[in-house]
């Protein structure tokens, strides 16, 4: 996707979640995570298995006959000594895992898009403010020139602004490529051609706003997705253990065929 014209911040982060291809394949993930939920769960439930077999018997006088045989059978686990119920908990677990890092990817573009923009919008100043020293610099040397042919300068002052001019068309000419290179790394993020070009329209604004941060230990211990995501693993652990235990226990099914 090419992209031209005027764009701001919630559009970049909103073109950023949409074709981000990491964050869709860790989607993918989470609906597995789910099935393996509704699989867990439906284990506990009666199998019903119905199969089938042909059979063609070649009698003494050559005629062929062909018998069917039809087999229903009903399986329904009464005890399985905390296999199920063990392996249903792991399911959540690995899908609260899996839904942990959903989110942090989120976050995680939510936070690239926002730097890279707010980077963007002052590397632009910046560049105005090269190209304006630029601009004072060059008028400085024709200044320089013109004193030089009136006898009121000498050739000092012209090599010394002409000095001052390059020094100022390389410090634009770096600040130039970092800024192109800032929108690259946003196009990368956002999943659209290197090809793009847009004008970012946000403007940045002081926040002068203060955090009340006596809690902030506590948010970062209860709301980090990297620990929630370490916890699940430690409960899973937990389960896989309970589900070894279980194999030692006596297992009971009921078991029922006809045909």
């Amino acid at each position: 996707i090419v992209l031209t014209g005027e764009m701001s911040l919630s559009q970049c982060i909103e073109l950023a979640l949409t074709h981000s291809v990491e964050l869709f394949k860790q989607k993918l993930e989470l609906d597995k995570a789910s099935a393996d939920v509704n699989r867990a769960f439906y284990s506990v439930f009666p199998k019903l298995n119905l199969s089938g077999d042909v059979n063609t018997l070649t009698p003494y006088d050559d005629t062929d006959k062909e018998s069917y045989d039809l087999k229903l059978t009903l399986t329904h686990p009464l005890w399985q000594g905390g296999t199920i119920s063990a392996a249903y908990r792991y399911a959540n677990y690995e899908y609260e895992k899996t839904r942990l890092a959903v989110w942090k990817m989120k976050d995680d573009l939510l936070y690239q898009v926002s730097s890279l923009y707010t980077e963007i919008i002052l590397k632009q100043e910046l560049v105005a403010v090269y190209q304006s020293a630029v601009d004072v610099s060059e008028r400085l040397l024709s200044t320089s020139k013109n004193k030089l042919e009136g006898g009121v300068a000498s050739r000092y002052e012209v090599l010394r602004a002409e000095v001052e001019v390059a020094n100022a068309r390389a410090e634009l000419l770096r600040e130039a490529n970092e800024l192109s290179e800032l929108k690259l790394k946003l196009y990368n993020v956002m999943g659209v051609s290197q090809a793009s070009y847009v004008k970012l329209v946000d403007e940045l604004v002081l926040d002068e706003s203060k955090m009340d941060t006596s809690n902030a230990n506590s948010l970062a211990l209860n709301n980090r997705a990297e620990l929630l995501a370490a916890m699940c693993d430690i409960k899973k652990a937990e389960e896989n253990i309970a589900i070894v235990k279980a194999e030692y226990r006596p297992h009971i099914d009921l078991y029922a065929s006809g045909g």
